[in-house]
């Protein structure tokens, strides 16, 4: 039996990295790049066919706030999961999402928020994500003396603001932070001056 000397051993870990992200590899989800990849972005993933490939994966919806000229509002709502999908489509999960109990005088008040939304997305060069949603609402439950209300009032799906019949898509820019593990989803809109931020965490 032949034995690797120590310092060889040492020097293939060394080595492992390099040859593992030169071959553009992939890590998770996320294409890491490489000589197949024609378009890679500044943050390493692939760019291909308005996909990106950092995007796909399902993530689970942080916080959601706006800022507009009178102050800034933070959502009570957070929790949805909304997934990428690699053929161009989304799906919004609201089963997944929550928002605390309300007390008041002694009354507490307990909401449940349902629905499954979907649609279709695309990435352009320069990093603008374009949704097109396919209709729908959260439904959205509360109850405090024993009698429930409905609503559609909890965080904002995708694709809600500007668009016209031309261009029936919302317009949005997003970030990722260094690890590719929180993704922020931001809406400008021109008309009302209001900037809605959406912060996401992975779930894989």
């Amino acid at each position: 039996m032949i034995k690797t000397p120590l310092n060889m051993k040492k020097f293939y870990w060394l080595l492992l990295p390099f040859l593992l992200i030169g071959g553009g590899c992939t890590s998770g989800s996320i294409s890491i790049g490489g000589d197949d990849c024609e378009n890679e972005t500044s943050y390493g993933s692939c760019l291909e066919d308005g996909v990106d490939s950092a995007l796909i994966g399902s993530w689970q919806l942080v916080s959601q706030s706006l800022e507009t000229p009178a102050g800034n509002i933070t959502n009570p709502f957070a929790g949805r999961t909304t997934t990428f999908a690699n053929d161009r489509t989304y799906t919004e999960d609201y089963n997944t999402e929550t928002t605390d109990d309300v007390n008041v005088l002694g009354l507490i008040s307990t909401c449940d928020v349902t629905g499954l939304l979907e649609g279709d997305w695309e990435v352009l060069e320069g990093g603008e994500l374009r949704i097109t949603p396919d209709g729908g609402s959260p439904q959205v439950i509360c109850q405090a003396s024993g009698t429930a209300i409905s609503s559609n009032a909890s965080t904002a799906p995708l694709g809600v603001g500007p668009a016209s019949a031309a261009e029936p898509y919302v317009v949005y820019s997003y970030t990722f932070n260094d690890d590719l593990t929180e993704l922020t989803i931001v809406q400008e809109n021109q008309y009302s001056g209001v900037t809605a931020i959406s912060e996401f965490m992975r779930l894989n």
